[in-house]
């Protein structure tokens, strides 16, 4: 309600179709994995803001003239994944503007483990929205999507590999402690 509320006010005047804002940088869940994750969100969407590409339905208004004439969230999507990313495409598409404003906060209540971000990031996100890449035509160089943030991915799991085949293969551990 207080997020429809700040959006009308601040872009009443505007042509915003969609306003999206940031997580605040105090994380409900005390635990490493969950203040990493929460906290890594809240920097991408602070970095980003500007006109945005995609849609964050957890934080987010959207006119309800633009979401009707986009079809809403899609509901072929059968448990909580990139409903709400594949909306953002379907509005921009459609010739909505959507904004990311970080002044408009929010704190995530998630609890995040390694393994439930793993499995998010793999299975619930990262898959499927490779499937709306692919679907709506490609990369915007915004929020997580940058150049730097892709690589850095690509990255990480790379090193992660070779700390595992390490084990097996000792100078493996090279390229894991030489980045450091």
């Amino acid at each position: 309600d207080a997020m429809v509320s700040a959006a009308d006010d601040k872009y009443a005047d505007e042509q915003v179709d969609a306003a999206i804002g940031a997580y605040d940088e105090q994380p409900d869940d005390p635990g490493f994995v969950s203040q990493c994750r929460n906290l890594a969100h809240a920097f991408i969407h602070r970095r980003a803001s500007g006109e945005a590409h995609t849609f964050w339905g957890g934080l987010g208004a959207v006119r309800a003239e633009a979401f009707q004439r986009v079809g809403g969230f899609d509901e072929r999507f059968t448990r909580p994944s990139v409903e709400d990313i594949d909306l953002g495409y379907r509005i921009g598409a459609a010739g909505y503007r959507i904004l990311l404003d970080p002044r408009i906060e929010g704190q995530h209540l998630k609890r995040w483990t390694l393994r439930s971000a793993v499995v998010s990031d793999i299975r619930d996100r990262g898959v499927p929205w490779t499937q709306l890449l692919r679907r709506y035509g490609g990369l915007h160089d915004d929020l997580n999507l940058t150049l730097k943030y892709r690589v850095s991915v690509v990255v990480a799991y790379m090193l992660t590999l070779c700390l595992l085949l390490a084990a097996r293969w000792p100078a493996l551990f090279v390229i894991v402690v030489a980045p450091v």
